[in-house]
């Protein structure tokens, strides 16, 4: 393979290149072999002159490369119209030169026969154009230098204050060769008042750099006082540091704010600090009750708690525990005291007990099983142990509603057994007892029965006596039957008197006269009620009237509350009317006053801007 560089012949008499000379430091190289790659993107080496195929890159092609890497480049090939433009930059071409001045000015260089006149004369065209341009924007730019050192000739005269006029500025600077570069007065009066525009904004920027500076060594004065904390009361610290310059050279307002932003980040940084004690008390004080519950669960499975147990006589067994001495510390939030957790336990277990005592009696129902004050509680279970839902009972609660249900069982027998006593005492009260009567000789009434009373002989026997006991204090109690049959019959008919209405027994205890007298009384009564019953009517029909005419008059005050209702919103409309018409003036007002103030703004010159600033 032989590489070659190829140069025209125009750039072969333009540069006085000696292409020979060129062509021999060409290296000629004969590459053996070349690169091929098959359809799955493998590379592979064949040689054709000697016909050999290899997958691994011979040695002299790999030199063969890094030759051909390691050969410069051919120089690139300079455009001659832009040779033709820098010489004449080169010769200090100006915008104003004509066309024959430049071409006898570049007419001896080499690059005067490289190029054709016509396009000679488009490259001057195009350098003209340029020239004009860069010639215009560098005019600007000097223009804008001067303007520049004119004011900052200004700012350099120490003579210079605010009251200064112009004639007396421009005297002041007249011997500065800076002054000379503005040519008009207008340009000077112009840029004098600019100078006074910025000399202001510097002042001020100055004023507020120098309070920001006040201000941030009085902030690190107040942070930095050990004495200050959130009771400190900006009257005591203002007095003790009147005499301090820190303090005279920030405003008085600036420095109460400092401090008031100062004791309020005291305040957040109190209030983080309270809100992070607040998170580890929290954490503490749950991770304690989890502790006391730990323990609960502990005596829960020994079986010391129970559903019947009490906290008092379960604090007594854990006074001396580590877990519930934590618990009534002062760090402990008091969310859940010992007693309510230990309850919240206690009532677990009873809704657990509640459970387990519906599956029992549902059991009871099913099987027909009735506890009784007998009844053992191993016979118990093996009449119920066959049910389905008996393995889901707690044997602690099986225990305890066993003991439940029977002492259940014991009070109805009791109450049963009082009721049955009543019953017979009654009984005996309505019997024929005398003195001589005894136990075995007793005859209870047939209509009596009293076979179904759960009543012994020993106890049917001491009612009996207490009866005779009782009868023996009533000075009536005789001897004989018939005596007692009196009585007897007596007691029978004083229950049935009493249930008589007292106007039956009155009325036929009475004689005939009194009856009549009594007849005469009742229609006086009763013409009594009916004139009652008129007067009665007669109010009702004057209270019907009165409701009328208080009727009459809420409408009419409703009527009258209209009216006014109308009147106030006919003021009401009347009074906006009147606050627009005012608004409407104030509008008017407010614009005649802006425009006053505009025009009057206008007519002021710079130099009473000058003086409002002094």
């Amino acid at each position: 393979m032989e590489r070659c560089i190829i140069i025209t012949t125009r750039q072969n008499s333009l540069y006085g290149t000696n292409l020979q000379s060129l062509q021999k430091d060409v290296p000629r190289t004969n590459v053996i072999g070349k690169k091929y790659n098959t359809p799955e993107g493998k590379a592979y080496y064949h040689n054709a002159k000697a016909d050999q195929t290899q997958w691994d890159m011979p040695e002299e092609y790999r030199e063969w490369l890094e030759r051909t890497s390691a050969t410069p480049e051919a120089p690139k090939e300079e455009d001659p119209i832009e040779v033709f433009k820098n010489e004449l930059r080169a010769l200090g071409m100006r915008s104003t030169w004509t066309q024959d001045e430049a071409f006898s000015a570049i007419n001896p260089k080499p690059i005067w026969s490289a190029l054709k006149l016509s396009e000679k004369k488009k490259a001057f065209q195009a350098l003209v154009a340029v020239l004009k341009v860069e010639e215009r924007e560098e005019a600007k730019r000097k223009e804008q230098q001067n303007r520049d050192d004119f004011i900052k000739a200004l700012f350099d005269c120490p003579e210079m204050y605010p009251g200064t006029s112009f004639r007396e500025a421009m005297a002041l600077i007249s011997a500065d060769a800076r002054y000379l570069g503005v040519s008009s007065d207008r340009e000077r009066e112009k840029l004098f008042n600019d100078f006074w525009d910025l000399k202001e904004k510097r002042d001020r920027e100055e004023q507020r750099q120098q309070r920001r500076q006040a201000q941030e060594k009085w902030r690190e004065y107040v942070h930095n006082h050990p004495k200050i904390t959130l009771d400190t009361q900006w009257r005591t610290f203002r007095e003790e540091s009147k005499d301090l310059e820190v303090f005279q050279a920030v405003d008085s307002l600036d420095s109460l704010n400092i401090f008031m932003d100062y004791i309020k980040e005291l305040e957040k940084k109190e209030a983080e600090e309270f809100n992070l004690k607040k998170i580890e008390n929290k954490r503490k004080s749950r991770a304690v009750r989890n502790q006391f519950r730990e323990l609960l669960e502990e005596h829960l499975k020994d079986g010391k708690i129970g559903i019947k147990t009490k906290w008092k006589q379960f604090r007594e067994s854990i006074m001396t525990e580590e877990r519930y001495l934590n618990l009534l510390g002062e760090e402990i939030d008091g969310r859940s005291t010992p007693a309510e957790l230990f309850y919240d336990v206690i009532a677990d277990l009873e809704e657990k007990y509640e459970k387990d005592k519906s599956r029992l009696k549902k059991i009871m129902r099913d099987l027909s099983v009735v506890i009784d004050i007998e009844t053992s509680l191993e016979g118990f279970l093996e009449k119920i142990q066959t049910h389905e839902d008996f393995e889901d009972i707690n044997e602690a609660n099986m225990e305890l509603l066993f003991t439940d249900f029977q002492e259940k069982a014991k009070k109805d027998a009791e109450r049963t057994k009082i009721k049955a006593k009543k019953r017979f005492s009654h009984i005996l009260h309505n019997t024929k007892i005398t003195r001589n009567t005894s136990w075995e000789n007793v005859s209870i009434p047939k209509s009596a029965d009293i076979t179904y009373l759960p009543l012994t002989e020993d106890e049917k026997q001491t009612l009996f006596e207490e009866e005779l006991k009782k009868r023996a204090l009533d000075d009536d109690f005789q001897n004989s039957d018939d005596d007692e049959d009196f009585r007897s019959k007596q007691r029978q008919s004083r229950g049935s008197r009493r249930s008589r209405s007292h106007s039956r027994s009155s009325s036929r205890s009475k004689s005939p006269a009194k009856r009549d007298d009594h007849k005469k009384d009742s229609h006086k009564r009763d013409e009594h009620k009916r004139d009652e019953h008129k007067r009665d009517d007669h109010k009702r029909d004057d209270y019907k009237r009165d409701d009328y005419k208080r009727d009459d008059y809420k409408r009419d005050d409703y009527k009258r509350d209209d009216y006014k209702r109308d009147d106030y919103k006919r003021e009401r409309d009347d009074y906006k009317r009147d606050d627009y018409k005012r608004d409407d003036y104030k509008r008017d007002d407010y614009k005649r006053k802006r425009k006053e103030d505009s025009d009057s703004s206008r007519k002021k010159s710079r130099h009473s801007r000058r003086d409002l600033y002094l």
